[in-house]
């Protein structure tokens, strides 16, 4: 048995009992900063900090809650701290409930589901009042948020590699193509061709869609309640394994790639598909290559139409390293 399990057959043997947030904290307004002057207290506006002041608005922990816009997003402040109007600080009573406690379990709140605005999100004191979380004894509270705080150091350990990692892979990708003058270069045009095959007699029934996550089936990506398909796909271009496709509007976000399955899939019309002689040049190193630094530059080289909409009317000529 964990040590949780035992506090909680300890403190908790008929169960654990939900509370309000009025039951056990204050929510109070921020308001303007700027007639203060520099100092070392964080500023917090609803993206969090902002600016530093000389002056606090509370010095206690407090979970602070944006009120307008990311209303999603929380912080667990526990120094002075100064917080803007667009931002609820809370005074919690730490002899009711462990302030840290109380981050967390709002963090499970979902409490985006009590925006009521139609334009910009937004929420009320009086809706968040009435949020409820449950309330077991304090030595629970305490071991929940010590065993939520080595996740969260964790969490933080492995993102820290992985943006560290990422930063190696790019670094050595982009010297992996590196060549010398002595490797030919040609150009994408050559060795490419555009594809503009229908689905003419809609016998292709798998949807596909184009974004910065691949070529994916648009269900999976959209939900099965999401209306993206349309229901005559005659017009849909069809894309078969190792063909390219794009998005015009959004190729210099990332939609960009090829399909990796082993059938042939539709996608919207409104998107741009072209082969590879396989002879030349594997579908992979292609893309590989195109998501090198160099590569992506070199690509958006070709951009046509207003500089600055990414988007594209063709195939680009992109210039390439091959062997």
């Amino acid at each position: 048995m964990s040590k949780l399990e035992e506090l909680i057959q300890q403190y908790c043997p008929d169960g654990v009992e939900k509370k309000p947030l009025q039951h056990f904290l204050r929510i109070r307004n921020g308001s303007d900063y700027k007639r203060f002057g520099d100092g070392d207290i964080p500023v917090y506006g609803s993206g969090g900090i902002i600016a530093y002041v000389d002056t606090y608005a509370y010095d206690k922990p407090s979970v602070l809650i944006p009120r307008k816009g990311s209303i999603d997003k929380l912080y667990y402040v526990d120094v002075p701290f100064w917080n803007v109007d667009t931002v609820f600080y809370t005074e919690i009573n730490e002899d009711i409930v462990f302030p840290k406690y109380v981050f967390y379990c709002l963090q499970q709140s979902h409490l985006e589901k009590l925006n009521k605005a139609g334009g910009v999100p937004s929420l009320t004191q009086s809706e968040l009042y009435k949020v409820e979380v449950p309330l077991p004894a304090m030595p629970v509270q305490r071991e929940i948020v010590r065993i939520l705080d080595e996740f969260s150091l964790l969490s933080a350990e492995l993102a820290a590699e992985l943006e560290l990692r990422t930063v190696l892979y790019k670094n050595y990708l982009n010297k992996l193509f590196s060549f010398d003058n002595n490797v030919p270069r040609v150009l994408l045009s050559s060795i490419a061709k555009q594809q503009t095959i229908r689905n003419k007699h809609q016998e292709i029934k798998d949807a596909f869609s184009v974004t910065q996550k691949g070529l994916v089936r648009t269900s999976e990506f959209f939900g099965d309640k999401t209306k993206i398909t349309s229901e005559n796909t005659s017009n849909y271009l069809v894309v078969k394994p190792g063909w390219f496709a794009y998005s015009p509007s959004r190729i210099n976000v990332g939609s960009f790639n090829y399909l990796k399955e082993e059938h042939d899939v539709i996608i919207s019309p409104l998107n741009k598909v072209f082969s590879v002689d396989e002879n030349v040049i594997i579908p992979k190193y292609l893309y590989t290559y195109l998501n090198t630094g160099r590569g992506f530059q070199d690509m958006l080289r070709y951009r046509e139409g207003i500089e600055g909409t990414g988007r594209w009317l063709k195939i680009p000529d992109q210039i390439l390293d091959s062997r």
